[in-house]
């Protein structure tokens, strides 16, 4: 008998030790790898088409109104994507500013806003202001300081003249512009 244990069923007994230690190890190490694997996939968590949204501050006041053509939110940086964005920034409950975009992301928390491609924001008329176009390839909104500002070379277009520099700085809510390098313009006097 010692020699068919020692043939048979010895083997088999560890073969089935063997089993039983692959499916303990597999169930104590396949959620930590599903687990790595879902958080660095950056998949969306749901997508939305001709959407509109605004935004409040504190107080309840309106603070941006955004509709894109589509929306694209990733769970694992929190962060959003905005094909063809159109923004208008209230300041004091009236429209100041509407600025376009081929594209933006907006981080977690919505504190920053990526604008990109042609971005085009047009500061609208007040009492005080003509109106002004100004357009840039990239263009970051800081919502805490209602700020906006690029590195890249920024065209002005106002009522009598056309400006250009490298660099800008948008203060929304003073509806302020500072220009940071190479600045160039040109105006053309009322008739």
């Amino acid at each position: 008998m010692s020699s068919m244990f020692v043939h048979r069923i010895l083997p088999l007994a560890l073969l089935l030790l063997l089993v039983s230690l692959t499916w303990w190890i597999n169930i104590k190490v396949e959620p930590g790898i599903r687990q790595a694997t879902q958080t660095q996939r950056h998949d969306p968590d749901y997508i939305m088409e001709n959407f509109e949204a605004v935004s409040m501050n504190k107080q309840g006041t309106l603070e941006y109104r955004v509709n894109a053509l589509k929306m694209t939110h990733y769970p694992d940086d929190d962060s959003t994507v905005l094909e063809q964005p159109h923004i208008i920034v209230y300041v004091d409950t009236v429209p100041s500013w509407q600025v376009k975009a081929e594209r933006a992301e907006v981080s977690s928390e919505q504190a920053e806003i990526f604008l990109a491609g042609r971005v085009s924001a047009d500061r609208l008329a007040t009492t005080e202001l003509t109106p002004a176009t100004i357009v840039t390839s990239n263009l970051t909104i800081r919502r805490d300081a209602q700020l906006g500002e690029t590195p890249d070379p920024v065209t002005i277009t106002e009522e009598h003249g056309v400006t250009s520099a490298t660099g800008m700085r948008i203060f929304l809510k003073d509806k302020r512009l500072e220009l940071l390098s190479d600045v160039r313009g040109s105006y053309a006097a009322p008739k």
